[in-house]
């Protein structure tokens, strides 16, 4: 992520934490599943793909077979989280450690609910300057965003522009997105908010700014770039002079 303004290229102090959890919520997690599952039952015959089971191809069943072992290790895996997270929680409680907010705190404090207003757009218009792997870390940086805003005492108002193209194809990997509480929009942000109220951050600029105000938008380049091109920069100051 990159940080530049439509009207003043301004640069917050660097005080973000690098301890981020990407916890997406179970249920979310479930319920997407449950939507994405080949596994079917119809009249009492189970159905993989639509097909039952006992007329599945020799290439079908194996495929079965492949999944039924994925879906096995993977509750196997949640039981062992499951207890994990159990002896987490007893052995903060003992020694009282506070975990931060539980699910059901979660599900209160969401953005429509928050008493901040202040808004921060990720700008995701930089899908023909990065690899797949680049592309792959920008999502992952979302996620960890989207983790720490819904692990927030107030959230902020968070938005994606431009979300569209090879940035939602590599979020369409990650199940249970549509669910989150994040404002996704596939227009510019120019064509979101009023133009007078954007700040784009960039590390690039010279100007510092030392507090957030309610009535204007945050934009932050969705760019992981290591060619050290200023992408974000010149964007932003073409942006500026339309």
């Amino acid at each position: 992520m990159t940080e530049n303004s439509t009207n003043s290229m301004e640069t917050l102090p660097d005080a973000t934490s690098e301890r981020i959890e990407s916890n997406l919520g179970q249920s979310e997690r479930l319920s997407a599943e449950a939507l994405n599952s080949p596994i079917s039952t119809e009249h009492g015959d189970e159905k993989f793909n639509g097909v039952e089971i006992s007329k599945l191809t020799k290439r079908q069943l194996k495929k079965y077979h492949k999944y039924m072992q994925w879906q096995k290790a993977k509750k196997e895996k949640r039981s062992k989280e499951k207890q994990k997270s159990k002896e987490k929680r007893k052995h903060a409680k003992l020694n009282n450690i506070d975990l931060g907010p539980s699910r059901k705190e979660l599900k209160r404090k969401t953005m429509e609910a928050s008493p901040c207003q202040t808004a921060v757009c990720i700008d995701l218009s930089f899908d023909d300057l990065m690899i797949d792997k680049d592309m792959a870390k920008t999502v992952k940086q979302i996620l960890r965003v989207y983790t720490e805003n819904r692990r927030a005492s107030a959230p902020m108002q968070l938005h994606l522009s431009s979300f569209k193209g090879r940035s939602k194809e590599e979020m369409e990997r990650h199940n249970g997105y549509q669910h989150w509480d994040i404002h996704f929009h596939e227009s510019h942000y120019l064509d979101i908010f009023p133009r007078d109220k954007l700040v784009y951050l960039t590390s690039d600029s010279d100007n510092v700014i030392h507090n957030l105000e309610d009535d204007k938008v945050y934009i932050i380049g969705g760019l992981v770039d290591h060619n050290g091109h200023k992408m974000d920069f010149l964007r932003a100051s073409a942006t500026i002079k339309l």
